[in-house]
């Protein structure tokens, strides 16, 4: 119970500043190119930790129906991983985070009794990334058709490796999964 109240407390934090970031972004003047890149980084940090939080804490991936998850293309997921040169990204997670086997063991603890947990967590790290990309997405629409293209620009950025990069290494798993059940 203290751990829902905690990360519902950071995810609200979190959102209040999202919000104030916006709309300051919305309404400033000029700044410099590295102020926007920090400023890109930031929003997108903010959003992402919104619901990260939220999906430490409650079954988001519940929200959405089991066709939203088992409705993948194989053949799709792979073109774009291959095109957006995700195994990089993905040998980042590797090197930095995944490469250990304590943090691998935290989200697959071997066996085939551990694939229905694999399967939820997958889950939910996909849903803990796609409503940020989602929302992201809008904030970078919004901006660009008020005339801040590059903030926009970098905002998509961001957004595509911190968000979708994340989706699509979700969405291969999963695929990959099938097979095994």
């Amino acid at each position: 119970m203290i751990k829902k109240i905690f990360f519902s407390a950071l995810s609200i934090f979190l959102c209040i500043q999202s919000y104030d970031l916006f709309w300051f972004l919305w309404s400033r003047d000029e700044m410099s190119w590295l102020a926007l890149v920090i400023c890109a980084f930031l929003l997108n940090l903010f959003v992402s930790g919104v619901f990260a939080f939220l999906s430490f804490a409650y079954p988001i991936s519940k929200l959405f129906t089991n066709t939203f998850y088992t409705n993948v293309k194989a053949t799709r997921i792979e073109l774009l991983y291959k095109r957006l040169g995700v195994k990089y990204f993905k040998i980042l997670l590797m090197l930095f985070y995944w490469g250990r086997t304590k943090h691998r063991k935290e989200f697959f603890s071997g066996g085939k009794g551990g694939i229905a947990a694999l399967d939820f967590r997958s889950k939910q790290a996909e849903i803990g990334h796609f409503l940020p990309f989602v929302v992201l997405l809008l904030m970078a629409v919004f901006l660009f058709v008020h005339g801040d293209i590059s903030l926009s620009i970098f905002i998509f950025v961001f957004n595509l490796v911190g968000n979708f990069f994340p989706i699509l290494l979700q969405r291969k798993l999963r695929v990959r999964l099938q097979f095994l059940r």
